[in-house]
């Protein structure tokens, strides 16, 4: 523990436990909390925000800003119904665990995923999901969760 004051009052910056936290990592973690202080910043709220964004962070995958851009189509449902067997069939395998930020920066995995669907002769359906990656990157850049829609410039890389 770290007692510390901010504003005035005293507070308490729990580290954690010994076997669980080392003694080393203990002192990065009272380094780091004094470093919070001198920049005007109260540690136990800090590390809270740091939580916060890096659980928002890994909520972010394709796979949720997929389904979250479906929930909000105008489709019907055997049209949702059908683009949702798309998407957990062909799309979500091998892109839904990624991060959408570092899908945006690697087109190159969302073009593996794609040419998959193209070896196994199902051009149609490869074209389907290069457009539905792309309007849910559209939906991820007008959301500001990405700043540009990779699958765009996939068209002519595929038959």
């Amino acid at each position: 523990r770290l007692k510390y004051r901010h504003n005035g009052k005293e507070r308490t910056y729990s580290i954690g436990a010994y076997p669980a936290v080392s003694l080393s990592q203990a002192r990065r973690d009272r380094d780091e909390a004094r470093e919070w202080l001198r920049l005007g910043k109260d540690p136990t709220v800090q590390r809270r925000v740091v939580k916060a964004m890096a659980g928002a962070e890994q909520a972010i995958t394709f796979r949720a800003v997929g389904l979250e851009w479906l929930k909000k189509q105008r489709y019907t449902d055997g049209h949702r119904a059908a683009m949702l067997t798309l998407l957990d069939r062909d799309l979500f395998p091998h892109l839904g665990a990624l991060p959408i930020a570092e899908l945006e920066k690697a087109p190159a995995v969302i073009l593996d995923a794609l040419r998959r669907l193209e070896r196994r002769g199902i051009l149609e359906t490869t074209a389907k999901c290069r457009r539905i990656v792309s309007m849910i990157f559209r939906y991820a850049v007008q959301t500001g969760r990405a700043t540009s829609d990779p699958a765009a410039m996939l068209a002519g890389a595929l038959q």
